[in-house]
């Protein structure tokens, strides 16, 4: 054992050598692979491989599934929670897909609100935004960093902006 390594084992049997070990509060059961999740005001949205958004509530009393969201066809690989009222979605199929949330209905699941066309991304696995769902990024397969605004009929996104990122895949 190295100098450092022999100061360094009282602090590491004080840190991890404990009974104490941390453990989950609660397990969410979604029935397929998660690849992806993000959470918003007591929702936990998941990206699961068969195309599906498995959305649960969480309160005081517990996490309980409340539904799923339908529109990819294959693995939903990223999710985005933009802004206070929307959910932005993507995955294999290399479309990006706007869902409206209902801040004060508890018990409505978010609503289909623009869908972009398939892109030359090939597969899109990653998402960010700024703003209210004023601009959308998405980054891919194609190795492309893209960004998108929301149409002014509110049902079509659109591709403003594409960025050669240089790589193989954005991540």
């Amino acid at each position: 054992m190295s100098l450092l390594g022999s100061l360094l084992a009282p602090l590491r049997r004080a840190l991890f050598d404990t009974n104490d070990e941390p453990q989950p509060i609660d397990t969410l059961t979604a029935g397929q692979h998660v690849w992806c999740l993000a959470a918003r005001d007591g929702t936990i949205y998941a990206g699961l491989s068969d195309g599906r958004i498995a959305v649960w509530r969480c309160s005081s009393e517990g996490t309980v599934l409340v539904g799923e969201l339908r529109g990819h066809h294959g693995t939903v690989y990223a999710l985005h929670a933009s802004g206070p009222n929307f959910l932005v979605s993507s995955g294999a199929d290399a479309v990006v897909r706007l869902w409206a949330c209902t801040a004060h209905q508890a018990s409505m699941l978010p609503t289909p609100t623009a869908t972009s066309e398939a892109c030359g991304h090939g597969p899109i696995l990653a998402l960010a935004g700024m703003g209210p769902c004023e601009t959308i990024y998405s980054g891919g397969a194609d190795g492309n960093v893209r960004r998108w605004t929301v149409s002014s009929d509110g049902g079509t996104l659109c591709i403003t902006h594409t960025v050669d990122a240089q790589t193989k895949t954005v991540f």
